[in-house]
């Protein structure tokens, strides 16, 4: 079982036997995956949340590089704030903010930020307004495509006109942690990933890293999964995709 798969699998446990989730989801072999696992399990144990969040953050430690240590976090944070323990939220906030300030390129410093916005919301308004005060600082609208639109979207987070990322629905949205998941996203998902060229192009749509090349965005994945959608009549974007295309 590959280490998405892995994750899918304690993920979709989490919420039902949170027991056998977790024996799982420190099994799952690839950190990010396993930082992402061991938050699903601490926002649904009727254990040791902190101490499985605490986990999850050494998961996070393992990942490759400076993108995926801070910007995994945000699962863990949103775990803690959901579950009311609104000070180890707010430290494991921090701590991953600050590493994420040290992310290079700016284009992938502005995505661990914009990801650290939409948990800082679980933890309070003060904690998003800082956030969002770091991402306009540290990520200049005019240093890449992807700052630029990262600020903006994080502006209409703040405005009210656009809601954060709920953590613990958007991968149930995806058929994880849903007994009948939905043919047309699991298809399009499927056909996106086998068609994606190479690991570095598979790692960008898993999350794991920031896309390389602009091409892969607006290129490849983005006509596969128009041709896909024509195809399968799918209502709307798979939320998978939401934080890769425009």
């Amino acid at each position: 079982m590959n280490p998405t798969a892995q994750r899918d699998h304690a993920c979709k446990l989490a919420a039902s036997d949170p027991k056998k989730a977790l024996e799982e989801a420190r099994l799952v072999s690839e950190p990010w995956f396993r930082a992402q696992a061991l938050s699903w399990v601490a926002r649904f144990t009727d254990g040791d949340a902190i101490g499985i969040a605490q986990e999850a953050a050494n998961a996070a430690a393992e990942c490759a590089n400076d993108y995926q240590k801070s910007a995994v976090r945000a699962w863990e944070i949103s775990a803690l704030a959901e579950r009311n323990f609104v000070e180890e939220a707010r430290k494991s906030l921090g701590e991953a903010l600050e590493l994420g300030k040290g992310v290079n390129p700016p284009s992938s410093r502005s995505e661990a930020l914009f990801l650290l916005l939409q948990a800082a919301f679980r933890v309070g308004r003060e904690e998003a307004e800082g956030l969002f005060a770091s991402l306009k600082e540290l990520c200049p609208i005019d240093e890449h495509w992807r700052c630029k639109r990262n600020v903006r979207d994080g502006g209409k987070m703040i405005s009210g006109e656009d809601e954060p990322r709920a953590f613990f629905s958007f991968l149930a949205n995806c058929g994880i942690g849903s007994t009948t998941p939905d043919r047309q996203t699991v298809e399009v998902r499927s056909e996106i990933t086998r068609h994606t060229s190479n690991e570095v192009d598979r790692s960008a749509l898993d999350g794991r890293d920031t896309p390389q090349t602009d091409f892969f965005l607006v290129g490849e994945a983005f006509s596969i999964y128009r041709y896909l959608c024509s195809t399968l009549d799918c209502p709307a974007r798979p939320p998978f995709l939401e934080s890769h295309f425009v």
